[in-house]
């Protein structure tokens, strides 16, 4: 049975919001970090 739009919209919302604040949490570290050390770190996907 298919999903409801409303239903994947919300998770897709979701999804958004958590590569935005994994994306924020990343930037914040390159910008401590040294480059090396943010190549190193692996995303998990």
């Amino acid at each position: 049975m298919p999903q409801k739009p409303a239903v994947r919209a919300k998770k897709k919302r979701r999804d958004t919001k958590r590569l935005a604040i994994w994306r924020a949490k990343k930037e914040q570290q390159n910008a401590q970090a040294p480059a090396e050390q943010a190549a190193a770190a692996q995303p998990r996907s």
